[in-house]
């Protein structure tokens, strides 16, 4: 099993919602765990978990400030078993952005946007 983690110098929301980015207050955090496991000479499962987040701060006038918690996780699961391989994948998102990393994040109220998806997959290698 292998686990990461790292803090890191956070990322400025890009047309994040109304107002102006204003400056960090705290570092982003991410991590990742994953592991292989062979279960006999003809079957090995893999699995990996991560996650992110952060916190956007925005300025929108003299008196008026709001900020949000960009979060998002994803799980991965694979199986091999000789010819045959499956693997399925899910991520969710609250505040992280829509087509990049804290890209439109938010709306002009300071609603975080949220994303979800997955994958699914099964393969079979045919011998010739």
């Amino acid at each position: 099993m292998n686990f990461t983690i790292g803090i890191f110098d956070p990322i400025t929301a890009l047309a994040g919602g109304a107002g102006a980015p204003a400056g960090k207050k705290a570092p982003g955090f991410h991590g990742k765990v994953a592991w292989t496991m062979p279960i006999n000479s003809t079957t090995k499962f893999y699995g990996s978990a991560t996650f992110i987040s952060q916190k956007q701060n925005f300025d929108t006038g003299p008196t008026t400030a709001y900020s949000y918690n960009g979060t998002g996780f994803d799980v991965f699961a694979k199986i091999d078993v000789e010819d045959f391989e499956a693997f399925a994948y899910y991520y969710h998102g609250s505040g992280l952005g829509t087509t990049g990393l804290f890209i439109r994040s938010a709306d002009d109220l300071g609603d975080t946007r949220d994303s979800d998806g997955f994958l699914v997959q099964a393969t079979y290698k045919v011998a010739r």
